[in-house]
């Protein structure tokens, strides 16, 4: 009997390290995810990422992703507080991948020429588009979620704002006129006559919609701070209230500036997608292309809705309405 205990004991052992084995193996492979994995977050405090209406961002992308990814914890990095050759390490002692918020920490990493991949959020799509360009040619792997919504998201918000809209006008800067081919035709798609500019640091404007004379015509904000900035928006109220020209903007600010109404992805819908794509993005052969954001909401500004006669618009039946036209056109990136 005992010999049979013996037995047992040893058969047993040997089956709990095999299986001890197996489980190694396993999570070297990836086949089991073991949630002790750390993310960094670069982010830099002199580029604010909240507004009045808005939960900081860091702090969301902080609580979520360990919730719904690998990562069991974000670590968020303020590069106003290293020396590029501090972040340097900190990159490479890091997973993967890592996650940048903003133009200046993406191009802080960038410069580090980081070995690591890199998911960026809050820059503009001109500006992500050419650092990708360029920094591919060094083997750096680059994407991310563009910081503005689509143009046809905001053809769709003219569209259910008003379906007898006829003209929708945009002025393109040095740094987003080669989009114009692509623009004329998302235009003729919804069959809106498109009234452009091609503007230089000299242009103006104010009198580029003061000269606009067709009726029932939206003005479409691109994001480009060249053409569109906080105060060259707000320069516009007096143009836009004299001839009637909405404007529709891409992003949250455009409403709290000039814009009648926006399509924005608040910063709670931004951080729960980040948190759902990161796993895939870091693990992945080969990584996807940026796009714009799946998630999004319609703000008005009342004053202007008041001012325009459209105080009767509502956030929710206009996002609503944008729902029923999406499958209408498939989006060139």
């Amino acid at each position: 009997m005992r010999y049979r205990i013996t037995q047992c004991w040893s058969v047993t052992k040997v089956i709990y390290k095999v299986l001890l084995v197996v489980a190694i193996l396993c999570l070297n492979l990836g086949i089991i995810q073991a949630k002790d994995k750390e993310l960094i977050l670069f982010y830099s405090s002199a580029s604010p990422f909240s507004t009045s209406n808005q939960v900081n961002l860091p702090d969301l992308l902080t609580q979520q992703i360990p919730q719904l990814s690998q990562f069991s914890m974000v670590r968020s990095v303020d590069i106003e507080s290293f020396t590029v050759a501090q972040l340097e390490t900190i990159l490479n002692n890091s997973q993967q991948c890592a996650i940048t918020l903003g133009e200046k920490s993406l191009k802080t990493i960038l410069s580090t020429r980081p070995k690591k991949r890199i998911f960026s959020l809050m820059v503009a799509k001109y500006e992500l588009d050419k650092l990708i360009q360029l920094y591919t040619r060094f083997g750096i792997e680059l994407s991310g979620i563009y910081q503005e919504q689509s143009f046809v998201r905001q053809l769709n918000l003219v569209r259910a704002i008003n379906p007898e809209a006829k003209h929708i006008a945009i002025a393109l800067g040095l740094k987003t006129r080669y989009w114009l081919d692509e623009y004329q035709a998302l235009s003729d798609e919804y069959s809106l006559q498109l009234i452009f500019n091609l503007f230089n640091l000299q242009s103006n404007l104010p009198l580029f919609v003061e000269k606009i004379n067709a009726e029932k015509t939206f003005l479409l904000v691109v994001n480009d701070p060249d053409v569109y900035s906080p105060l060259q928006l707000q320069s516009i109220l007096v143009s836009s209230y004299n001839r009637q020209i909405p404007i529709i903007g891409n992003k949250l600010s455009d409403s709290e500036n000039a814009a009648l109404a926006s399509v924005y992805t608040p910063n709670e819908l931004l951080a729960s997608e980040v948190s759902q794509k990161i796993d895939s993005f870091c693990k992945a052969i080969k990584i996807a292309a940026p796009n714009f954001s799946d998630n999004y909401q319609v703000m008005i500004n009342p004053a202007i809705a008041q001012s325009l006669n459209y105080s009767s618009l509502d956030n929710k039946i206009l996002k609503s309405k944008m729902k029923l036209l999406e499958p209408r056109i498939k989006e060139v990136q």
